[in-house]
């Protein structure tokens, strides 16, 4: 017998433990493949940040040329489009007139700049009169912009794209350069476009360490403008996987302890089977006990699934099972029933403001506030948000009207003291009764009618179609 439970147990043990391990390898596989989901959106979302920093950079470089050429300059006065250029952060403007070539600078310029304005612009855009771009030079990333000018020569604008507005641009990695040449011949991994790139290729390296990608822009004709290479640690996947290690070492941990309580466990039932039978009314006691201790859970878990868990006020589905249920008693016994709708007034902008742990205290102060003006009988419930509900059975409108202008001005007092401010809060009710309505539904929705015609009338007030108050 006792070779027959050993046996039992190893077995016992011994599928515990394989089904932990196949069950703890899908667990780390899932994760891990979420992890890597979610490292990979976010580089995704950083490409994306990247490209419109570069698109908004554009655009405002393109404004300040717009403003430099309605200010009339004469560029024969260097001295005064030279402290233009300044006062509008340019750094070179070059004037081309039949393949002749004037410049005038800001600060020290190679003459390697005057000759990429040729080669690039003046030879390979000879046909494109206005354009806007950024372009690379050897390492350097720089913003030009065409226009056509009157005497049909050419101005050229000329900004440097230094490496404090390349990190500032690139700010969600951790390195951000300029590559010498695009990568071609190879599968590309994501593809973006934009308004003034008509292509953008991206081919990402990922691995355990760290994200790298090579990011290839290219204009609105297609040539090739620029190439960068940026770098991210692999963050959220190594955290993912030390949490996931953190998790086994856990699990592991308590299946040792589990097995170690079961091993005494089993010695203490060896040890006491002979006592058994002195101890059944003991145990008949214990389960007698645990029922009790059952139907209190019952209790509890019947409340949670019928009560609003901050508030502690009717659910939505509790509500309606009861103002139902009203409904259809008031229309048996031809008695009087009244709906209320209440709207916590300008809860967005306290929320906003003042943030959700304020926003919940104020539900929370609201919800009782009212509680302890009606009776305990009463159907009251937080129907989602700030809308709350009332039900007054056995009353005409206008004395219910009266009820709720007395809860009304009860909210007007509420003081919620916050570090900075002191805040008030104000509803909107709207008041309806069963005057031509065949159901709960239609009752609602006329006090939800009603609840809109206060919010338009200034909020803080009560409507029906009485309109006593």
């Amino acid at each position: 017998m006792k070779r027959i439970l050993k046996n039992k147990t190893i077995f016992f043990i011994s599928l515990i433990s394989l089904l932990t391990a196949i069950f703890l390898s899908f667990v780390y596989c899932l994760l891990v493949d979420n992890y890597l989901k979610i490292e990979r959106n976010q580089n995704i979302k950083y490409i994306n940040t990247l490209i419109n920093s570069f698109e908004e950079n554009i655009d405002s470089n393109s404004k300040r040329v717009n403003f430099l050429l309605k200010t009339d300059l004469d560029f024969s006065n260097q001295t005064r489009v030279k402290n233009s250029l300044k006062s509008l952060n340019f750094d070179l403007l070059l004037i081309e007139n039949n393949n002749k070539v004037e410049q005038i600078e800001t600060k020290n310029f190679e003459t390697k700049y005057k000759d990429f304005i040729k080669k690039d612009f003046l030879e390979i855009f000879p046909n494109v009169t206005n354009f806007n771009i950024i372009k690379q030079f050897n390492n350097t990333l720089v913003f030009v912009s065409k226009r056509e000018m009157k005497d049909n020569s050419f101005l050229y604008i000329i900004k440097q794209i230094d490496n404090s507005d390349l990190k500032k641009f690139g700010s969600n990695f951790s390195s951000i350069n300029v590559q010498k040449n695009h990568i071609i011949n190879r599968k590309k991994d994501l593809d973006f476009s934009s308004k003034n790139f008509k292509k953008i290729d991206v081919y990402t390296n990922f691995n355990n360490i760290k994200i790298q990608n090579t990011i290839s822009f290219y204009g609105n004709d297609g040539n090739f403008l620029f190439s960068l290479k940026t770098k991210n640690k692999a963050t959220l996947s190594n955290e993912g996987k030390n949490t996931i290690y953190i998790f086994i070492a856990i699990v592991i941990i308590f299946l040792i302890i589990l097995f170690y309580i079961t091993y005494l466990y089993q010695k203490i039932v060896k040890e006491q089977n002979n006592e058994l039978e002195d101890k059944v009314e003991e145990r008949t006691f214990q389960i007698k006990a645990t029922l009790t201790e059952l139907e209190k859970v019952n209790l509890k878990l019947y409340d949670l699934a019928h009560t609003d868990f901050l508030t502690k006020t009717m659910n939505r589905r509790h509500f309606f099972m009861h103002a139902n249920n009203a409904y259809n008693v008031a229309r048996e016994k031809d008695s009087e029933l009244c709906a209320v709708m209440i709207d916590i007034d300008n809860f967005k902008k306290l929320n906003d403001t003042y943030g959700h742990d304020l926003g919940d205290k104020v539900l929370v102060t609201f919800s009782k506030c009212i509680k302890d003006c009606i009776e305990d009988d009463t159907v009251f419930g937080r129907l989602g948000g700030e809308e709350f509900s009332i039900l007054f059975k056995d009353i005409p409108l206008s004395e219910a009207i009266k009820k709720v202008d007395y809860i009304r001005t009860c909210i007007e007092k509420i003081e919620i003291v916050t570090k900075t401010d002191i805040i008030r809060i104000t509803a909107s009710f709207g008041v309806a009764d069963m005057k031509n309505v065949s159901n709960i539904d239609e009752m609602l929705k006329k006090a939800d009618n009603h609840l809109y015609h206060a919010k338009n009338s200034g909020k803080n007030v009560v409507r029906s179609r009485l309109n006593l108050i």
